[in-house]
């Protein structure tokens, strides 16, 4: 909102951007919360494409479907947070990983499209990486023989997947200059991410005893349809 109000002339600096929120404090509310709530559209749309590539054009709308239906997905979508385009471009990279699985010769530049999306998960949220397992899985699939050991090894090492890989951190450091500007606060900042999921059993932590997340957690995040359909894929 300040880059686009710099742009057009409508803030001068920091000191008249903040005015401007103490003026009309609304619009720097409306704003983010309407961004979330098209990264939320946007994440299910995604989710439809990669459903209907991998199966069927149904299949792929009722994923779509129960992703809009998911409380915390639809919390979240009215909220002016960086989860949703988390999701976004996690949904993207999964994208990436159906389609590097589907055609039948990949390119380059799929790799890469698909490790910016990792990148850009990343720098949304720290495991927002994770989704850098969709590619991965993407490229074992491809190339599973027998023996699976050796398989694994060389899918993994596919130069393909590595720029895919080193593309991915290239995107993150880009879009998150502190990490190497700030290195000692990002460092700690990512320390204690990761000291929040060890705890267990503490109230108001978001990790918790296997079962609880299974059998509390996870009800409540995805909701009951998706919970029940779950099992049967």
């Amino acid at each position: 909102l300040y880059l686009v109000g710099r742009l057009v002339g409508a803030y001068a600096n920091a000191e008249s951007f903040a005015l401007a929120y103490l003026a009309r404090p609304r619009i720097f509310y409306l704003v983010p919360r309407l961004i979330s709530a098209g990264f939320g559209l946007a994440g299910a749309a995604m989710v439809a494409r990669t459903g209907g590539l991998l199966s069927n054009r149904g299949a792929g709308l009722a994923a779509a479907v129960l992703l809009l239906a998911a409380p915390v997905h639809f919390a979240m979508s009215r909220e002016g947070l960086a989860d949703l385009p988390m999701t976004f471009f996690v949904a993207a990279a999964m994208y990436s990983a159906a389609r590097i699985v589907k055609e039948e010769r990949p390119r380059i530049r799929l790799y890469l499209l698909a490790g910016g999306m990792v990148g850009l998960a990343a720098a949304m949220k720290y495991h927002g990486a994770l989704a850098g397992l969709y590619v991965g899985a993407a490229q074992v699939y491809r190339d599973f023989r027998r023996p699976w050991l050796p398989s694994v090894a060389r899918a993994l090492a596919n130069p393909k997947l590595v720029m895919a890989g080193a593309f991915s951190v290239l995107v993150f450091l880009v879009v998150t200059p502190f990490a190497i500007l700030d290195f000692k606060t990002f460092q700690a900042d990512l320390a204690f991410q990761v000291n929040q999921q060890r705890l267990t059993g503490q109230p108001g932590t978001p990790a918790g005893p296997l079962s609880a997340v299974l059998f509390s957690k996870l009800p409540a995040a995805i909701g009951f349809p998706s919970l029940v359909l779950a099992p049967v894929g």
